[in-house]
């Protein structure tokens, strides 16, 4: 994996040094790096963390309810951490467990858990909008071409 270093050492090679120095780079791109995952990140405000998030936002995606392996399998998680999540989020009362026996069950959100992953989801667009005014469609499609060739193994 490239360092933003050894990035920004191939990008002023390839002709773009009125665009700033290595270093300069490496600047922006920690900026840009920033300001996507504050449009991602739960806020202080939040009732989840960002581990919590990993977990309620696919059940909220995917809306049936999922098993504990199926959401483990989803987060590319462990089934025991899955596990100390839901229960946590069970906790808070932001999901519900859906079935006939202990072991055999689904998970689905509360009404409490659909309103603040709605609330989260429209922060979301709300950042993303912010992000993507910034830039044209063409810019926007050139760029994330860039970054389709450059993390392409």
């Amino acid at each position: 994996m490239l360092t933003y270093q050894q990035f920004a050492h191939i990008l002023c090679g390839m002709e773009f040094r009125r665009h700033g120095t290595p270093e300069e780079i490496v600047i922006r791109l920690k900026k840009l790096i920033k300001k996507i995952e504050q449009v991602h990140a739960f806020d202080e405000t939040s009732e989840i963390t960002h581990a919590q998030a990993r977990i309620i936002m696919p059940i909220a995606k995917l809306k049936k309810g999922q098993t504990l392996q199926e959401l483990a399998e989803y987060g590319g998680v462990d089934k025991a951490l899955v596990s100390r999540v839901i229960a946590d989020l069970e906790e808070k009362g932001l999901v519900e467990r859906e079935g006939e026996s202990t072991y055999k069950y689904k998970i689905k959100l509360s009404e409490k858990g659909e309103k603040i992953v709605s609330e989260r989801i429209m922060k979301h667009k709300e950042a993303f909008i912010k992000l993507r005014g910034k830039i044209t469609r063409e810019e926007l499609s050139n760029f994330i071409k860039v970054l389709e060739k450059l993390t392409d193994d």
